[in-house]
């Protein structure tokens, strides 16, 4: 892969002397170190209702601020959309019982929850390397499910320091040359019809470490409501009976599965209301599926440190939950899955931190990006960027400030992004602007009404994407089968046009 000259980024924070993070907020020129050309005054400016969120916000001691570290364990469930969740609004119980240890509800009520949270592609593997290095997948180069990330990880930095790392994750895009096993003593894949036994051996592993009080990071990565939908036989009734599955028609059976999520992307007519609620209660079940693997998972190792003497897992520990992307779920085009969408269904995720000082019951409004989520609780670093930009390669764009989201597809491409199924398009606007506190699933265009903010939003786009010095990713080998099975394209583009971003006054409402 190669980026052409013209889009090569510029480094203007060399010439300015600021640091990287910082173009998050700017709107500056690439072409000088001067500022763009007048826009009409903004109400709020960009980034104002970020700052404003931030004013008031005290976070704890980043865990390694503390004399005594305490354990890292990170926990996430792939394709999670935040609002499927009772904590953030869905009417559907799919996070288990509050009263219960270490059911998502109960984690919710003894941490802190982040009401936005953003995720910078809506792909697994881009997104997690986002999550582990603190940076865009422009600048670690695993844009894609098919290039590895050759940035260091956290859990390299800390196994360097001592701790003992151990991971098991239940995607398999994330084979070990995706380079998130680096940094991992043990680092296993469990597939999605394997899944159950994910947090058993992970624990095989914990048990010595716990034991012996040495410094521990372990991740858990399950899978559940990654399609196709098919929860655990005890939950697949819970949201719709065996009588409501049934009455889907014929030819769209069986629910769930991957031949009928593509045929409601290719027909959209045929996602009727009830088919598509039909579908959402199995993916509902999905939730419930996951949140049982890891409940066990945590419970088993608050067992372990119990048995060492040492008391429970919120003792001894951070615990960190979150998503790597949500799922689309027919929102736009009777489309299900991810992979194509930039919309808020698949970029907001969840996240919560418990333990370590972080307040139980605690909602935090500030705007969060997934790269800093560590950065934040591990190292304490207060978060700065205001505006959260997310990508599809260098082609679909969106960004996001306060409650407005900007979309952008810049070549104007009648097809969409190029995943499964290929044979069937997600239009993206040129230019699309949604207020989400009006319009939550982003349907009602208003650039045209808000002209001064979109093209104000345009240029700190194109400003972001012209900041970032880019990394070029190793190609992967990747098995065809098991990408498309995933809903991601099957190998990699061999021609990739890179589309810079308008500028907002090239682009005429």
């Amino acid at each position: 892969m190669k980026w052409p000259a013209m889009h090569m980024p510029l480094r203007l924070d060399r010439c300015l002397g600021l640091a990287p993070m910082v173009w998050a907020m700017l709107v500056v020129s690439v072409a000088s170190c001067t500022k763009s050309p007048q826009e009409p005054a903004l109400d709020p400016p960009l980034g104002e209702d970020a700052r404003l969120a931030w004013q008031g916000v005290t976070l704890p001691p980043g865990v390694l601020e503390q004399g005594q570290p305490l354990d890292l364990v990170i926990v996430s469930i792939d394709t999670l959309r935040a609002d499927r969740l009772p904590f953030y609004g869905a009417e559907r119980d799919t996070a288990g019982n509050v009263a219960e240890p270490f059911h998502l509800a109960w984690l919710a009520e003894q941490g802190t929850v982040w009401e936005q949270t953003w995720a910078p592609t809506g792909k697994t593997l881009p997104s997690l390397a986002s999550f582990w290095t603190g940076l865009s997948p422009y600048e670690h180069g695993a844009i894609d499910n098919h290039t590895a990330t050759q940035e260091t990880t956290l859990a390299a930095r800390l196994q360097a320091q001592g701790w003992a790392t151990h991971a098991a994750v239940a995607n398999r895009s994330l084979q070990p040359a995706a380079g998130l096993a680096a940094g991992f003593d043990s680092y296993q894949i469990r597939f999605k019809q394997e899944e159950v036994l994910l947090g058993p051996k992970l624990l095989e592993q914990t048990a010595v470490e716990v034991a012996a009080s040495k410094p521990l990071l372990v991740w858990a990565h399950f899978m559940a409501p990654h399609q196709t939908y098919e929860p655990l036989e005890v939950h697949r009734h819970t949201f719709a009976s065996a009588e409501e599955l049934s009455a889907i028609a014929e030819d769209l059976q069986p629910v769930g599965l991957n031949p009928m999520l593509k045929t409601l992307h290719r027909q959209p007519q045929l996602a009727t209301p009830t088919v598509v609620e039909a579908v959402r209660a199995l993916y509902d079940a999905e939730i419930l599926t996951a949140n049982d693997y890891l409940k066990d998972f945590l419970r088993g190792l608050d067992a372990q440190y119990r048995q060492a003497g040492r008391g429970g897992l919120l003792d001894n520990a951070v615990i960190v939950f979150f998503s790597d992307h949500g799922e689309e779920l027919a929102d736009h085009e009777g489309y299900f899955m991810h992979a194509k969408s930039l919309y808020s269904g698949v970029i907001q995720v969840p996240m919560m931190v418990v333990g370590g000082g972080w307040t139980a019951g605690a909602r935090i409004q500030a705007p969060l990006a997934l790269e800093d989520v560590l950065s934040m609780v591990v190292e304490g670093k207060r978060p700065q960027r205001t505006l959260f930009p997310s990508s599809w390669k260098s082609r679909f764009y969106a960004l996001r400030d306060g409650p407005w989201t900007l979309i952008h597809n810049p070549s104007q491409d009648s097809q969409g992004p190029k995943e499964p199924p290929q044979d069937a398009a997600f239009l993206y606007p040129q230019v699309a602007l949604y207020h989400r506190g009006q319009d939550p699933t982003e349907q009602n265009n208003l650039a045209a009404q808000e002209v001064a903010r979109t093209r104000a939003m345009m240029n700190a786009l194109r400003d972001w994407y012209l900041s970032v010095e880019p990394t070029v990713g190793a190609a992967m080998e990747v098995d065809p089968e098991t990408m498309s099975q995933l809903g991601y394209v099957e190998g990699a583009t061999s021609e990739e046009r890179y589309v810079l971003p308008l500028r907002g006054e090239d682009w005429k409402p």
